[in-house]
């Protein structure tokens, strides 16, 4: 599976089934398990937006953020180390739970960083919350994977089909 180049440019490219099923199952396992710790983030990308707060939050865990934050690499080990990832260096990997509505609820459109880098977004969870990026809205499945620069507007949402949506985000080069 190769990534989409356009002109040199890195654009887009959504995998499912990316991990072998016992690698994702593990990570997925792990991740979802009631002893996981979480972060509470009161708002999801900007604080200066003016979405209302009873659904504008997420829990947080920063695995990764220049230095390693936690253990849980070693168990993203599989995801980071996949060859179509082509991961040379981590900026950050942070893992995002996204809370039940009852409608779904976009989130306001951000970059991660001002300046060109990778992305690769690994969905924990099958719901009908989504990721929008390059104009192209991605349905939350579990084990598909996003591939795309972050420094391009994007956004997610919350899901109204189950208790909560669940993300592991790289930003790499």
């Amino acid at each position: 599976k190769e990534q989409i180049l356009l002109n040199n440019k890195f654009f887009m490219k959504v995998i499912d089934d990316f991990l072998a099923y016992n690698e994702f199952e593990k990570i997925r396992d792990f991740i979802l398990s009631s002893e996981f710790p979480w972060g509470f983030s009161e708002v999801v990308s900007d604080p200066n937006d003016d979405y209302d707060g009873t659904w504008n939050y997420k829990f947080c865990h920063v695995a990764f953020d220049l230095v390693q934050y936690s253990s849980t690499t070693k168990v993203l080990a599989p995801y980071i180390q996949h060859p179509t990832i082509d991961c040379k260096a981590i900026k950050r990997i942070i893992i995002n739970s996204y809370p039940w509505t009852p409608e779904v609820m976009k989130h306001a459109p951000h970059t991660d960083y001002p300046f060109s880098h990778k992305a690769a977004l690994l969905n924990l969870t099958t719901c009908d919350g989504y990721t929008f990026v390059e104009n192209q809205q991605v349905k939350s499945v579990a084990n598909r994977v996003i591939l795309f620069d972050p420094s391009k507007l994007h956004y997610g949402t919350t899901t109204s089909s189950h208790k909560r949506r669940v993300i592991v985000n790289m930003n790499y080069f």
